[in-house]
């Protein structure tokens, strides 16, 4: 949990349940007090509101009269302090919260004495923005966390001194202790026995078939789970066997407390199904009657406000599915699905609904038994739908990414028509949230066109890209310009539109779209390197299509000559692929000679990090160059030999690819001396450089070289270095040098026998 984390939600439910403070003197005075409790209140009202600025200004004064009237020290402004903490943690001030904080610890340790269960809980407090320190990328997590576990010990001996060792509060304490575990490493040493202990702790106090109990045990279950899936699968299979058991015992204990068919059992049926999913393939028949249970339930009882539930049960019938699925999995899927989409027009835009959601935050809070204000560090299931419900409705105005989901899990299973449906439901639903002509329908347009692509409906599809597209153009920023922000999706309407004209023969139209792009982003000024490449590489493309080979080539040559952004000692590696693609377009028409020029431009680019002493600062771990290196050279060649046949007085290619074939093997050697690299591609390609111009004298050096690498790298004795010494056999054969191969071949033969000894001891040694 970061400081983020902690929703103004949250805020509100705690900040509420600390309300009611110690009973006010008799000679309090009155109108003071009765000033600060209009203060309070109307920091409630904006905090209802999601007016975290308005709520910590009206607490900020309730806190200023409280001191004014009551003194400085007074519980009741340490109670104060606690709530304007809360509400600094709500707006991610964690600085702020810290120090609040750290005043009302001082001031109940002052009042209250140092072993007192109030201090306890400003002690759990305190922690809990340490935590938030700690979950962010910060240098010193380390330490927030130690800070963090040191006062969750001294709150949880605070409450065995003052309540006793089995007292349930004391069950309290252990969570917050085994959630710092769980921040630090999950799965730290002494982590289970706290949850054990606090299990043990409410069975005694509230009986074994009891609420509280049954949260001990998914609590349980629910931490076994998250450590078996850190763990190889041995210790899993004991961990996820523990989970199993847990979740078991708790649904029993449900069933008693609740009925069979109530709503309660839906959340523990839908995970117990997926532990048997995910445990065992031989258990997977066990999770089909928990699920089947589960959309029982669920179909009874679940409203709109249960989407995420229904959701999640989807999820895992979805895991539970065969590829294919079978019939009665389908089924499942299907009524998941059908509660999940009830939920789907319950959604609002954000700002709508949060008054609704915060009411039920501060419902489930009101509804807790707290002692002294305790509560459990992290809020588990108070964060879970403090986070969920304040951001389901924004993302659903926002992006169609839910209804998306639906859609596609019904895809899955075959059903069109329910995701066609479910598509068109997301659109209608922005477009009346947003406008017809808003950038934010464009998500749910473009979902709805890429369903139409893939079931062949092409017509359908164009009408929804030209429409996206249209949308994006007329899109603009305060000065008049394109609004440069959309450009990729607007990029990617243009691509989709592009590939569905072509595939119906409608080139001209195509070019006409594309031609439309590059304008655009010429006209946005300074164009970012990697766009205008990418447009200018689509225009061709198209032109290629409908045989304009001259503008086609003119466009190439210019995605070739944008300027690189790269620093000078590094790789262009943009573009380096456009003199590739500028490359190969010349080898395409015939035209060696232009190839070979451009490989030669690339091939500089690619050497860039081994230029200078012992290949320069980023030739030695460079692999991805050098492999492209080398890959150049086999291009170069080719190119060499059609170069030849055309103009055989032509020997400067011949000269420079020499002079490049002895640098690989030069780079390849230093680099082997560096980490242990699988050379073999690499070296067998420069190698073929040499037989490809008939050098065998040379293919036989650079092999030669190679050998030593070779046996550095695998051992005197692997296959790779008995392959080497048959390929210099053969060359030598070739020469008529027997006496020279007869030597290399016999060791290359002993070489291979050593090696299929070994293979067959190893195999009659398994069992």
């Amino acid at each position: 949990m970061n400081g983020s984390a902690i929703t103004a939600a949250t805020a509100l439910a705690i900040f509420l349940l600390a309300m009611n403070g110690p009973p006010v003197d008799a000679q309090t005075p009155v109108a003071g007090v009765e000033e600060a409790r209009r203060a309070t209140a109307l920091a409630r009202e904006r905090l209802s509101d999601g007016d975290i600025k308005g709520a910590e200004s009206a607490a900020e004064s309730a806190i200023e009269i409280q001191e004014r009237e009551l003194g400085a020290d007074d519980l009741e402004v340490a109670t104060s302090l606690a709530r304007a903490a809360m509400l600094h943690v709500a707006a991610n001030d964690l600085d702020g919260a810290k120090t609040l904080y750290e005043r009302a610890l001082a001031i109940r340790e002052s009042r209250l004495g140092p072993d007192s269960v109030g201090v306890a809980r400003i002690l759990d407090d305190l922690a809990r923005v340490h935590a938030g320190y700690a979950e962010d990328p910060n240098p010193t997590a380390a330490s927030h966390l130690h800070d963090a576990y040191a006062l969750l010990q001294r709150s949880l001996a605070i409450r065995e001194k003052a309540l006793g060792p089995e007292h349930p509060d004391v069950a309290i304490g252990l969570y917050n202790l085994a959630l710092n575990y769980t921040w630090r490493t999950l799965g730290a040493s002494g982590e289970r026995p706290l949850f054990l202990r606090a299990l043990a702790i409410r069975e005694k106090a509230f009986g074994d078939e009891s609420a509280p109990v049954v949260d001990s045990l998914l609590r349980l279950a629910r931490y076994d789970e998250a450590v078996g899936l850190t763990q190889r699968i041995n210790g899993r299979a004991e961990t996820m066997a523990n989970a199993a058991q847990s979740r078991e015992r708790a649904l029993q204990t449900q069933e008693k407390l609740y009925g069979g068919e109530s709503p309660e059992l839906v959340d523990n049926l839908t995970a117990l199904a997926e532990l048997h999913v995910n445990r065992n393939v031989d258990e997977k028949s066990e999770a089909g009657p928990l699920l089947d249970r589960a959309l029982t339930i669920a179909e009874k009882t679940f409203g709109p406000a249960d989407f995420w539930r229904a959701l999640q049960i989807e999820g895992i019938t979805e895991f539970y599915r065969g590829r294919p699925p079978t019939e009665a999995e389908k089924s499942l899927s299907k009524r998941a699905l059908a509660v999940a989409e009830r939920g789907l027009s319950a959604f609002e835009c954000a700002g709508k609904s949060e008054k609704r959601d915060f009411s039920a935050l501060i419902q489930l809070y009101d509804d807790q038994d707290r002692l002294d204000g305790v509560e459990t560090l992290g809020g588990g299931l108070l964060d879970g739908l403090a986070s969920r419900n304040e951001r389901s409705g924004r993302r659903l105005c926002e992006s169609s990414v839910w209804t998306g989901l639906v859609a596609h899990q019904y895809d899955s299973i075959g059903e069109y028509e329910s995701a066609e449906r479910v598509l068109k439901f997301a659109l209608a639903a922005q477009e009346s949230n947003f406008g017809d002509a808003n950038v934010q329908v464009l998500p749910a347009i473009d979902s709805l066109a890429s369903f139409y692509e893939s079931r062949d409906r092409a017509s359908e599809a164009e009408s929804l890209r030209r429409r996206a597209i249209g949308i994006f153009e007329a899109a603009h920023d305060e000065t008049g310009r394109p609004n440069i922000g959309w450009r990729t999706p607007y990029y990617q309407q243009v691509d989709a539109l592009t590939h569905l004209l072509l595939s119906t023969d409608r080139a001209s139209e195509a070019e006409a779209l594309n031609r439309r792009a590059l304008q655009i982003e010429e006209s946005l000024g300074e164009s970012d390197q990697g766009f205008l490449v990418d447009r200018l590489n689509k225009l061709a493309e198209v032109d290629l299509v409908v045989k304009r080979d001259a503008e086609a080539e003119a466009l190439l040559v210019r995605a070739s000559t944008v300027p690189s952004r790269m620093p000078p000692d590094w790789p262009d590696q943009v573009g380096m692929l456009q003199l590739d693609k500028l490359a190969a377009f010349y080898e395409s028409r015939g035209r060696a000679a232009e190839a070979y020029t451009i490989d030669r431009r690339s091939l500089e680019i690619a050497l860039q990090p081994f230029l200078g002493p012992k290949g320069g600062p980023y030739g030695r771990l460079n692999l991805e160059r050098l492999h492209k290196f080398a890959n150049l050279c086999l291009q170069q060649a080719d190119a060499e030999i059609v170069i030849r046949r055309q103009d055989p007085a032509n020997q400067g290619a011949a000269i420079q690819l020499e002079k490049d074939t002895t640098k690989a093997v030069a780079l390849l050697s230093d680099l082997v001396d560096v980490c242990d690299l699988q050379i073999d591609s690499r070296a067998w390609s420069l190698v073929a450089v040499d037989w490809r111009l008939g050098r065998d004298d040379d293919a036989k050096g650079a092999v030669q070289q190679l050998i030593p690498i070779l046996e550095k790298r695998a051992g005197a004795d692997d296959p790779v270095v008995a392959s080497a010494l048959v390929v210099v056999a053969d060359i030598l054969y070739d020469h008529g040098s027997n006496a020279e191969a007869d030597p290399m071949r016999e060791r290359a033969m002993a070489i291979m026998d050593r090696a299929r000894k070994a293979e067959g001891s190893s195999d009659q040694k398994a069992p």
